[in-house]
């Protein structure tokens, strides 16, 4: 995988749909700071990996917000 700048998302395997709806990963470089993004809300909940600050669960959200972060993985 590579690891650019920029939002990407895909499909979890087939045998995993029933239970994962996608996966994504937003990166931005270490020397430009957080980066902002305006989050639309789909009702789902994250689990996320956060360098600096590990695992842990967001959402589901049912409003739109802001989201700050360095590299997130999100599953």
């Amino acid at each position: 995988m590579q690891w650019a700048e920029g939002y990407r998302e895909w499909l979890p395997p087939a045998t995993m749909r029933d239970s994962v709806a996608c996966y994504w990963v937003s990166v931005t470089s270490p020397g430009r700071g957080p980066a902002q993004a305006f989050v639309h809300p789909d009702g789902c909940t994250d689990l996320i990996w956060q360098s600096g600050r590990g695992a842990f669960i967001a959402g589901p959200d049912t409003g739109p917000g802001q989201c700050r972060s360095r590299l997130t993985r999100c599953w």
